[in-house]
């Protein structure tokens, strides 16, 4: 029996396109809610959970939003995990444009 195919529901087309990419490299969301993600990579071999800590939403002054995650990388055979905070920020071109450097 074929399985359905699974329908996410996003704030924007970009994050569903994401979340696709993911699974087609192997990747496999997991759980989401308002605060938290989870997913898989390489079938079960590696887990990542993200946990939002702030969030900058779109504003049409700064034309771009962002957000703060902890993300939590673990094996799911219980290995030893790792916490790292980072920031990631979305927007148009001329915005990041004037927020990036270049890196050779």
């Amino acid at each position: 029996m074929m399985s359905e195919p699974t329908d996410y529901q996003a704030f924007s087309p970009n994050e569903v396109a994401l979340v696709k990419l993911c699974r087609s490299l192997g990747g496999a969301l997991t759980y989401r809610d308002l605060t938290s993600m989870a997913f898989t990579v390489g079938g079960v071999a590696q887990l990542h959970t993200y946990t939002t800590v702030k969030m900058f939403p779109f504003s049409s002054e700064g034309k771009c939003m962002g957000i703060i995650v902890c993300e939590r990388t673990g094996s799911c055979s219980g290995g030893k995990a790792q916490e790292t905070v980072k920031f990631t920020m979305k927007g148009g071109d001329a915005k990041m444009a004037s927020v990036i450097r270049r890196s050779d």
